[in-house]
């Protein structure tokens, strides 16, 4: 599998911010990784090419690059933002989204994004919920230790590990003396939100994958490729440049070829999922608890859970770790169509914590 970042046209994408650039022992995920898949978009805000952009999400594509790139980013509602463009994977959680260095900058940039006949924008546009206070908005934070990547995603590194666990911690000490109510909630697992398995929400979007990719290839001027087919072929015939080694795996491809599901399974599947993920988890865990946002580590994910109900998140850079440069902060959660709570949020962390800093160009050696 192809190690995030990378693409045939560009190569790998390294982060503007690790030293030594992407490592070659590391996991798919890794500290040295930049995140991904909207990795390009990503660095190139951080490295200073652009001061906005927009990437697109499908679980967690604008969050973990983000987030490693000491960014601000919400990933909406799904569908208050055109999808037309996007290459898909499914139209139940495909979004563009804006990414800036500022939660003002990001507010700006999500107003023009977003289609006003699908969602509520506040008077003043989102960029009046950039207050910089907490105001009265109500904190739920879940414990770090039980909201890690798995070590299959994220090598495990004690030193890294060690000291994001104790910046996460020391933030939320910090949002206790400004903000009104800070409390510990829980949330439901990604096992219970798959019912242990049973829910195999991507076996849903391997089934649809094939028409949807046939519906954009349809739209690109001057393409050879027009199936999902095609690409597999194409793939194949240049083999040398689309499927090198360490990126010659086309498992995923090959598996939306020939996956098939009934309308009712695929419904049963979908309405499961947002079930669990929206009713039963994050509404549940805001309305139980009295909370009006959820916040955990950045380097975790809790964003599986928001985007699979469709719900918005966001990221708020805090740190860098002493172990190679590489930035890490945390991810905050709220129900549909509260993007201006996030933003608020957003701009209230940024005036609460140090600004983020800029990366060590010079110090960055880049393969």
């Amino acid at each position: 599998m192809a190690s995030l970042g990378w693409s045939a046209v560009g190569g790998q994408t390294q982060s503007a911010y690790v030293r030594g650039g992407l490592r070659e022992d590391d996991s798919i995920g890794g500290h040295s990784s930049p995140g991904g898949s909207s990795t390009g978009s990503a660095v190139a805000v951080a490295a200073g090419f652009s001061p906005i952009a927009v990437g697109a999400d499908t679980m967690g594509s604008l969050i973990m690059p983000s987030d490693r790139s000491a960014l601000y980013t919400i990933k909406p509602t799904v569908k208050i933002v055109s999808q037309t463009g996007i290459i898909p994977i499914t139209l139940e959680l495909d979004s563009a989204g804006p990414m800036a260095k500022s939660a003002l900058d990001l507010a700006n940039l999500l107003q023009i994004l977003v289609d006003p006949s699908k969602t509520t924008i506040p008077d003043g546009g989102y960029k009046s919920a950039a207050t910089g206070s907490w105001g009265n908005i109500r904190i739920g934070i879940l414990e770090p230790e039980k909201w890690l990547f798995d070590t299959k995603l994220v090598k495990y590194e004690k030193p890294a590990t060690d000291q994001m666990l104790r910046e996460w911690k020391q933030a939320y000490e910090k949002l206790k003396s400004v903000a009104k109510i800070v409390k510990p909630v829980t949330l439901i697992s990604l096992e219970e939100s798959t019912d242990n398995g049973r829910i195999k929400i991507w076996n849903a979007f391997d089934t649809t994958f094939k028409d949807l990719i046939k519906d954009y290839l349809s739209g690109v001027d001057n393409s050879k490729i027009h199936s999902l087919e095609d690409l597999i072929e194409f793939n194949k015939t240049h083999a040398d440049k689309e499927l090198p080694p360490g990126a010659d795996n086309q498992a995923a491809l090959l598996r939306a070829v020939q996956a098939k599901m009934t309308d009712d399974e695929y419904n049963d599947i979908m309405n499961s999922a947002r079930e669990l993920c929206g009713k039963n988890g994050i509404d549940k865990t805001l309305e139980e608890n009295d909370v009006d946002i959820i916040i955990g580590p950045g380097d975790g994910p809790m964003f599986g859970i928001a985007l699979t109900a469709g719900y918005p998140v966001a990221t708020v850079p805090l740190g860098y770790l002493e172990f190679n440069g590489r930035p890490f902060g945390m991810q905050i959660a709220a129900k549909a169509h509260q993007e201006a709570l996030l933003i608020q949020a957003q701009s209230a962390w940024e005036a609460t914590f140090p600004k983020r800093e800029p990366p060590p160009l010079h110090e960055i050696a880049l393969n």
